[in-house]
């Protein structure tokens, strides 16, 4: 973990980076790191790295490769297809995939972990 002067160096960092953002689209911005939108990425997953402790960046990286296959699992059930709603919880979502609820939820749990997406809310039964 960082000293609180280097959290506030990135913290800034990101703050002026986030000044100059401007959304870009097409194929072109997303293959370019030299867009606003990856210089905030960046910054910010800077500021994330200097936020965590040695344990949380090592469970972090032990457990990416599950998160490749749980992406791929999401994408072919149509969790990550376009959402009919902004936040759904996963019982809604699992309906909407025509999808099984658990694995909604925990696919989602371990996206949310890895910040692949958004928050899906999980259903209470």
């Amino acid at each position: 973990m960082a000293f609180p002067e280097e959290i506030r160096s990135l913290l800034a960092e990101v703050n002026i980076t986030a000044q100059n953002y401007r959304p870009s689209s097409g194929a072109a911005a997303h293959q370019s790191t030299a867009t606003p939108r990856h210089k905030l990425l960046a910054a910010a997953k800077k500021l994330v790295t200097a936020l965590e402790d040695p344990e949380e960046e090592a469970w972090r990286f032990a457990l990416q490769p599950a998160a490749h296959v749980c992406a791929i699992s999401a994408w072919q059930c149509g969790i990550l297809a376009p959402w009919s709603k902004k936040s759904m919880s996963s019982a809604e979502l699992a309906s909407q995939c025509n999808a099984d609820q658990v694995l909604v939820g925990e696919s989602s749990s371990l996206l949310v972990t890895f910040e692949s997406i958004v928050v899906v809310v999980p259903s209470r039964p």
